[in-house]
């Protein structure tokens, strides 16, 4: 892999002895060559060099082509050789960078919850003391797992699942969990945190600090209310708004707010607010294509259609979204669908000049472009040849 420069010492970061915590899920600015650039880290842990064996590295998400893979580490910028592997999975095209923590040079937005890293002690529930050695996606599971080296031989395997190593430890000292099965521990072995803090409330109290964390972005919260009673998941909305909290979550971004929801199986994807719009709506207008590409998992309708007959991928056209209408596409979302106006995805794009998008609407074997708007009666064609925003 290319050397990555540090970047000057920052005067705005406070400095002090004890190194900063990077954690999976913040948002950090990263020295890249002699750029500093902003990302998401998705990743933390042990990574293939080859000859050199196993090393550490933080695995970011950067801006599209602003890395230098798919998710892969690449050996040498130069000859571009990857083991292959997928060591996280970035929504944008060449995003993906793997760096120390000396490049990471401050965090931009924390993620809330535990702040659990790399070789930190825990008290995995139901097993016993032990040592984080992954945090991370893997190949057997959705979501983020932590991979963590017990101090006895209650585990599973020894770092390795189904083929993949993803840490090295002895045999049934290894195992992987969610978050929620860790509590951290000091030197001692004492547990740092073992209460809950949130105390149950009425389900209607429950469900409007739900909903207000999940706006805010508040995981700790979240998984705390979600930990004393899941199904208020159900029931968390804004009466003035008539969002659930899943459509609010799926706004903002909130990745790992999305995933808790989804985790308690108590609410329905499908669900609309009062215009019709649904989560999946919600994240296509955004453009969080990696929330899109999680709703799309689950047993959702893609072409549902709010009030105005708006589907998920108009919005991501509207807006100019080109990797959330692939996504969307790739799922056969109906290209044909139209407003009440009976204007298509095509004549919006059209009409707005995305060329790109376009070009992808286009290729949709089942595309059809006579379709007439009802107000003028015009086709995409007419549209982009009156207003000549498109290369027609």
């Amino acid at each position: 892999m290319a050397s990555i420069q540090q970047a000057p010492t920052n005067p705005l970061v406070a400095t002090n002895k004890k190194k900063p915590k990077f954690c999976v899920g913040d948002k950090v600015l990263v020295s890249y060559y002699e750029e500093a650039l902003e990302g998401y880290i998705h990743f933390h842990g042990p990574v293939d060099c080859g000859q050199s064996g196993f090393k550490e590295f933080y695995g970011i998400e950067l801006g599209p082509s602003e890395g230098e893979s798919d998710g892969q580490y690449l050996e040498s910028a130069s000859n571009s050789k990857s083991n292959d592997r997928k060591y996280f999975f970035p929504t944008k095209p060449k995003s993906a960078v793997f760096v120390t923590q000396k490049n990471i040079t401050s965090i931009i937005r924390a993620i809330n919850g535990q702040r659990l890293t790399l070789n930190d002690r825990v008290l995995v529930k139901g097993r016993s003391n032990g040592t984080i050695k992954f945090i991370g996606p893997t190949l057997f599971g959705p979501h983020i797992w932590y991979g963590v080296e017990l101090d006895v031989k209650l585990g599973r395997n020894n770092g390795m699942v189904r083929g993949v190593r993803y840490f090295e430890c002895k045999n049934q000292h290894g195992v992987f969990v969610r978050e929620e099965k860790l509590v951290p521990i000091d030197k001692q072995g004492n547990p740092k945190n073992m209460v809950n803090r949130y105390k149950r409330k009425t389900p209607p109290e429950m469900a409007a600090d739900l909903f207000a964390a999940c706006s805010s972005g508040d995981i700790k919260t979240v998984r705390a209310i979600l930990t004393v009673d899941k199904t208020v998941a159900k029931i968390a909305r804004d009466h003035n708004s008539d969002a659930t909290a899943l459509m609010t979550a799926c706004y903002h971004g909130y990745y790992q707010i999305v995933q808790e929801l989804l985790h308690t199986r108590k609410i329905d994807v499908n669900e609309q607010n009062y215009h019709g719009l649904s989560a999946l709506h919600m994240a296509a207008q955004a453009g969080h294509a990696n929330i899109v590409d999680l709703l799309l998992k689950q047993d959702i309708d893609v072409d549902l259609r709010a009030e105005d007959g708006i589907t998920a991928l108009y919005c991501a056209v509207e807006k100019g979204h080109e990797d959330v209408v692939e996504k969307l596409l790739a799922t056969f979302a109906d290209v044909n669908l139209a407003n009440r106006d009976n204007e298509t995805p095509l004549m919006q794009s059209c009409h707005r000049g995305y060329d790109k998008i376009v070009a992808r609407l286009m290729r949709a074997s089942n595309i059809n472009i006579n379709q007439k708007r009802k107000s003028d009666g015009a086709t995409a064609l007419f549209i982009a040849c009156r207003e000549s925003s498109v290369n027609v």
